[in-house]
């Protein structure tokens, strides 16, 4: 599989002029209008908003502590599992995702194996999206439990990158393989992990006390326009027609 690096990189930079200016063009258009619609619809919603994050935040952190407030109550086994969805969905983690079903497609001669480049392509578009987004709206995030387990993050807290990112990588991997011919019941079962792992990733964003649950939701949405915009931007463009 190594062998076939180079063959990857020198295909990606040939191909690069047919699917790189559709992906940033839409990049710009699909980010531009989630902005605006979201500025004229947040007075509106806020209400609704606060009133889900409320609700949602308490039920998560009842899970996550035996008493509310006390850091010493920290049921640890459940915090571990969480831990490891969120570092499952991580940047470093969805990259080496990336190139390696890339590479894999190259050294296994699969037809169209530019086709296989599109769950990559759709994971940087969304973290893109992700960290303009995180500047622009500027949302402060989820006050911590004072001693629990975890780290406390800088940065915006709408949307959730991990949530966006890893709902676009894995049903984009979904998608990739169900152009490529693949067997139905293989189709499905990946659609099922994919199902799977992205709720776990939500979920854990919120358990861990670093996101709203409507920044979860938001990455969600988010993730589901580019994606779809993805595959009409970009899948004509990687199979070659």
């Amino acid at each position: 599989m190594i062998a076939a690096i180079p063959e990857f990189l020198s295909e990606f930079f040939h191909q690069f002029p047919r699917f790189g200016p559709p992906l940033v063009l839409s990049w710009a258009i699909v980010l531009g209008l989630e902005l605006l619609i979201g500025k004229k619809i947040q007075g509106h919603l806020r209400p609704h908003i606060l009133r889900v994050d409320e609700r949602l935040r308490s039920w998560a952190l009842s899970k996550r502590f035996r008493e509310r407030g006390n850091a010493a109550s920290e049921r640890h086994e459940r915090t571990w599992f969480m831990r490891f969805w969120t570092n499952f969905a991580s940047a470093p983690a969805l990259i080496v995702f990336s190139l390696a079903v890339a590479v894999w497609a190259h050294a296994a001669h699969m037809p169209h194996p530019t086709l296989w480049y599109f769950p990559g392509l759709c994971y940087l578009g969304s973290m893109s999206q992700s960290y303009v987004s995180k500047r622009i709206v500027k949302r402060v995030r989820p006050p911590r439990e004072q001693g629990s387990f975890g780290f406390k993050m800088k940065d915006g807290s709408f949307p959730s990158g991990h949530s966006l990112t890893s709902f676009c990588f894995w049903f984009a991997l979904a998608i990739a393989m169900r152009l490529s011919g693949a067997p139905v019941f293989e189709v499905v079962a990946l659609s099922i992990f994919a199902v799977i792992t992205v709720a776990f990733t939500g979920l854990s964003r919120v358990y861990m006390g670093v996101h709203f649950p409507t920044d979860v939701i938001g990455g969600f949405l988010m993730g589901l326009v580019w994606t779809l915009v993805c595959v009409v931007t970009l899948v004509p463009a990687l199979r070659g027609f």
